[in-house]
């Protein structure tokens, strides 16, 4: 063969190919022939190929993906192997700040209104009473007008927190999106205690993070919110910022028609315990209206952080500054089964930037990128991801409820479908893959390796029966497990989720089965940490070519 054809398109079609030179897949088989026309074409001149849009790209009819270079092995990037050139980084810091600039500007014209319409209020409130003053001083003169109402003005702050009280208005009410208040309570809903909790609430699920607030701590024995009885499990809680205004409320406040999380703000209400989640330190809640800065991001190493990840690390941070922004968009259905609502928060992106734990979110997005891997590879039917949102945790419902959606995902699985399954327990990321047509699950654990959570097992291995049942099949008496303890370990307790999201890829972009019976092994290895920054670098770019 002459060197000039060895290129990456013949690598490609190498690797397909058996020890007898043959390529048993057929589509990977039709491909290559497809490869061998197109070839032929540039070789007779009717065809033209330039940079990326090279045989292989017209071959498979997808586009490279940003991060890596199909067919010529792992840590070769696009700019090095086309050399193409790289954004400079300075053009997209400029950009994000002169938008942060724009957004800025356009809250602070908003909050100039606010105060030039309060100052023409209170300004003829003063001179009606002033008039009523004088008034009363003549004999038989009027009573003192009562003023029962203050201007209406734009935002999500409640009619009930905002007009209690003579001194319950004030701009802070508008300015939700840049500081956290803490008033007053009101009426029959004081606060029976002085100090609170800043806190995140949810809805549905732990991750669906649609507010923040305070929780106002409990002394009485029988608490009530608006007249009613608090309930076994709940939390007394205040929202203080609003992430999804249309979120709906877990308790509507029905007698004031208040049903969304956006109509809520400044009331007490009731919240369900497992969907509360503290942030901080204990905040003393203050009698008067006082402003309270959320704290700066923290500070971050940026020496050696993957270039991608740094400016996403710096807009994050100029979110904390806008206090409470965050990335919104669907997951598709296509991906996890299912289409969900997800958000993105800058601490999320910190934590990553940080080589901090990771939170589901971090995992989730991870895998949304692997997925467009997949298709990339047509792998979409080998490899199905699980959403771990749904079955990790004791939150999402008892063991036969996260059961009952495992085997629900498992439905229709053929004889080759394995299903990636990220798994949290005690703040602890794990990885099972499960082959529930064969009835095994791979169980890989880069910190405890050989510890396998029994009420986890429990759940998988019920999944598994339900999933026989429904096809009419009698399977094992119990499933079977294989501990891999030759799978890398981490060097200390924060890294797990870097090393579940670097599993994940390394069963995709390799052979699953190669991987698997290497894993199988007693080999001790650990992850460089050249090889996490990768996984970093790809979780950056896809959230920032794709969601900003």
């Amino acid at each position: 063969m002459d060197p000039k054809d060895i290129d990456r398109a013949t690598l490609w079609k190498k690797a397909c190919e058996d020890k007898s030179g043959n390529i048993p897949n057929e589509k990977a088989k039709q491909l290559g022939d497809r490869i061998d026309e197109l070839k032929k074409q540039v070789r007779d001149g009717i065809l033209k190929v330039d940079g990326s849009n090279d045989v292989l790209t017209m071959a498979l009819e997808t586009s490279e993906h940003g991060g890596r270079v199909r067919g010529v092995g792992g840590y070769v990037t696009p700019t090095v192997y086309f050399n193409q050139p790289r954004r400079r980084r300075g053009n997209v810091e400029e950009a994000v700040r002169e938008s942060v600039k724009k957004i800025l500007d356009e809250e602070r014209g908003e909050r100039e209104k606010v105060v030039t319409d309060l100052n023409k209020f209170w300004a003829e409130r003063f001179a009606t009473l002033e008039a009523a003053l004088k008034s009363n001083s003549q004999p038989n003169g009027p009573i003192l007008p009562q003023v029962q109402h203050t201007p209406q003005i734009a935002g999500n702050a409640s009619e009930r927190a905002s007009c209690s009280s003579a001194k319950g208005n004030s701009m802070e009410d508008h300015e939700k999106q840049f500081v956290r208040i803490h008033e007053q309570d009101n009426g029959e809903e004081k606060s029976q205690n002085s100090k609170g909790k800043p806190c995140k609430l949810a809805v549905d699920l732990v991750g669906n993070i649609v507010a923040r607030g305070t929780v106002l701590e409990i002394d009485a024995t029988n608490p009530t919110i608006h007249g009613v009885p608090l309930g076994k499990g709940n939390e007394r809680v205040v929202i203080d910022i609003v992430i999804d205004a249309e979120a709906f409320l877990p308790f509507p406040i029905k007698d004031d028609d208040i049903f969304t999380v956006g109509q809520a703000v400044g009331y007490v209400m009731a919240w369900p315990k497992h969907l509360v989640i503290l942030t901080g330190v204990e905040i003393p809640r203050k009698r008067k209206h006082t402003v309270e800065k959320l704290p700066e991001a923290p500070e971050l190493d940026f020496h050696g952080m993957p270039k991608s990840l740094k400016i996403l690390c710096r807009y994050a941070q100029n979110m904390i500054k806008m206090n409470g922004n965050c990335i919104v968009f669907d997951m598709e259905e296509r991906v996890f089964g299912s289409p969900r609502p997800t958000h993105i928060l800058h601490e999320d992106i910190l934590q990553l930037g940080g080589m901090e734990k990771l939170s589901a979110t971090c995992i989730v997005i991870y895998m949304r990128y692997l997925y467009t891997v997949l298709e990339e590879l047509d792998m979409v039917g080998s490899v199905t991801f699980v959403d771990p949102a749904i079955i990790s945790a004791p939150w999402c419902g008892t063991s036969f409820v996260r059961s009952r959606k495992l085997a629900y995902r498992f439905k229709g699985a053929h004889n080759d479908q394995m299903f990636f399954i990220p798994y949290n327990s005690s703040d602890h990321w794990m990885l099972k893959i499960v082959h529930p047509v064969k009835e095994t699950i791979y169980f890989v654990d880069s910190f405890y390796q050989s510890i396998i959570d029994s009420e986890w097992k429990h759940v998988v291995n019920d999944a598994i029966n339900i999933f026989n049942r429904q096809r009419n099949k009698q399977g094992r008496k119990t499933p079977l497990w294989k501990i891999l303890m030759g799978a890398p370990k981490q060097p200390t307790n924060k890294e797990c989720g870097y090393y579940v999201m670097r599993f994940m890829r390394d069963l995709i972009l390799e052979d699953i089965q190669g991987v698997l019976a290497k894993w199988e092994g007693t080999m001790k290895t650990t992850y460089l940490q050249e090889g996490i920054d990768e996984v970093r670098d790809e979780w950056a770019e896809f959230v920032s070519d794709k969601y900003l």
